[in-house]
């Protein structure tokens, strides 16, 4: 859990650094003709991102049914 919240930041990272280059940052630029590089790379990012916040709250089917057991035995 610890590692998909840690990539999830460096993701978030990666869009505003893919963002910046896209809209003209200071060092580096897509240029004009790249745009499709340019959506391509922010696409990739929105997309890793979306899949690490998914293992984040995502909770496996199999967990949630031992956790339901347990409470009824427990009961």
């Amino acid at each position: 859990m610890g590692i998909a919240a840690l990539f999830a930041v460096i993701y978030s990272v990666y869009i505003l650094i893919d963002t910046q280059m896209i809209l003209g940052g200071r060092h580096n630029q897509v240029q004009l003709d790249d745009y499709i590089l340019g959506a391509t790379v922010l696409y990739v990012d929105i997309i890793s991102l979306f899949l690490k916040l998914l293992q984040l709250l995502g909770k496996k089917k199999d967990d949630w049914s031992l956790d339901y057991f347990y409470e009824l035995n427990h009961l």
